[in-house]
């Protein structure tokens, strides 16, 4: 039965031994000459009024005792339940190790002007099938990582020079610094690219007023044509060939190696094929270099 019914029951009782009590009286007024039920024969009906509110009080205890125990809240008491368990969020790393190639002595990253776009050029000699989509797809990615603005001037025929390029060349680009150059070749005119070396870039530093005027207005990077041509023909070789293009870009723009191996810019080739959460801020910081009037 529940503590509800308890309670009607309760109240039943009552109003019954409160007749009952009427009628005894009624009974000794009309019968004085009658004896008096013995004590003996009268707790039937007292032993079962008290059992009824011992057993309604206890009801109401225990209720109540449940009560504050399950919701304590409701009697003004913290709850002494144990806390839920927290779920096991994993983290997204947003920060890294980056460098520069090159700083100033007040210490600023030498960097592109920003407020001026950087103009490059392919040469399609030895170029492997497919080089050219994985090329604009790596230069997108840093021109968002960055915010610098590239800007395809087409094709040329200017073959690579990896030790001593005219950043300004009149005849072939008119005048103005000659665009970020983008070509192929193998070991044996240039040694430095080959073996295990995939490809190198950089670029070249006008310092019109000095150390601390010091920024970059042309750049160069040279792919090695027999490493593409192997990786482009292979499944997943794309996302590995772009990160390649994507690690000599960085060179381009002013990043120099680190060490972890979640990075991008890593010496040595990891598997790591997108931006790590350092080349990011390293990206970001050197497309936030200062504006040059005579750029």
């Amino acid at each position: 039965m529940g503590l509800v019914g308890r309670l009607r029951a309760w109240r039943r009782y009552r109003r019954m031994s409160a007749r009952l009590a009427e009628l005894d009286r009624h009974d000794r007024k009309a019968a004085p000459q009658r004896n008096a039920t013995p004590l003996a024969s009268r707790p039937r009906l007292i032993s079962n009024s008290v059992l009824i509110y011992a057993l309604s009080f206890v009801a109401i205890v225990g209720l109540l005792l449940y009560v504050g125990s399950a919701f304590p809240w409701l009697a003004g008491k913290p709850s002494q339940q144990p806390p839920a368990a927290h779920l096991s969020v994993p983290s997204t790393a947003t920060t890294g190790p980056f460098a520069f190639l090159a700083t100033t002595p007040a210490g600023r990253p030498v960097t592109y002007d920003p407020c001026h776009p950087i103009h490059y050029v392919v040469n399609p000699a030895a170029m492997p099938l497919g080089a050219m989509r994985v090329i604009r797809d790596a230069i997108r990615t840093i021109s968002t990582a960055t915010k610098l603005k590239f800007i395809d001037d087409g094709l040329t025929q200017e073959p690579p020079n990896l030790t001593n390029r005219p950043p300004s060349q009149p005849q072939r680009y008119g005048q103005r610094w000659a665009p970020v150059l983008i070509a192929w070749t193998d070991q044996a005119p240039y040694p430095m690219v080959g073996g295990d070396i995939a490809g190198i870039g950089g670029s070249t530093t006008f310092e019109p007023d000095g150390p601390e005027s010091a920024r970059y207005v042309t750049g160069e990077i040279a792919l090695n044509q027999a490493d593409f041509t192997q990786i482009l023909t292979r499944d997943g070789g794309d996302a590995e060939a772009r990160a390649i293009v994507m690690h000599e870009l960085g060179h381009v723009v002013g990043l120099g190696h680190v060490t972890d191996p979640r990075e991008l810019m890593a010496p040595k080739e990891t598997g790591q094929t997108a931006l790590g959460p350092g080349d990011r801020q390293g990206l970001a910081t050197v497309g936030a270099g200062p504006c040059w009037p005579d750029t």
